[in-house]
């Protein structure tokens, strides 16, 4: 990535604005030559890396029981849906995927939008998201995980 020191540098100084906003104050500097949607790009992909690494540490929201994620509040909100199947969402709407949209998912999966929004909650799915959910990620060998995703 072209300029990515100083697209990063914008990202920081700027973090309280809007990705556009950062992109059209960075555009008007004049000192990168890239054109708005490259530089609106670029900070999208640098906002997800940043994301990744502060999430890291973070305490687990779900956890896998028999085959199942499990997540959610108290006992009577609990949310239980099977690795496969949360293996599809990642597959499905990550841009490296499928590519879908959320009311294109929702309407394949028969999911409900708020259903939706919490599985992205949960397990920070995004866009620039892997193709395999967290659990099947890190249990699954380098080797099978490459097959995967080719």
């Amino acid at each position: 990535m072209r300029f990515r020191a100083e697209l990063e540098d914008f990202y920081i100084a700027f973090s309280d604005k809007s990705i556009r906003q950062i992109a059209e104050t960075a555009h008007a500097t004049g000192k990168i030559p890239l054109t708005l949607s490259t530089i609106q790009k670029y900070l999208y992909k640098i906002r997800s890396e940043q994301t990744v690494v502060s999430t890291i540490d973070a305490p687990s929201k779900w956890k896998v029981l028999e085959g199942k994620y499990i997540f959610g509040g108290d006992k009577s909100s609990k949310k239980v849906y099977t690795i496969d199947f949360i293996d599809k969402l990642f597959l499905f709407y990550s841009r490296n995927g499928y590519n879908y949209t959320g009311a294109l998912l929702c309407q394949r999966f028969n999911l409900a939008p708020r259903a939706f929004q919490e599985i992205k909650n949960t397990f920070m799915l995004m866009k620039d998201s892997d193709v395999i959910s967290p659990h099947t990620l890190y249990n699954t060998s380098p080797e099978e995980l490459e097959i995967v995703r080719d």
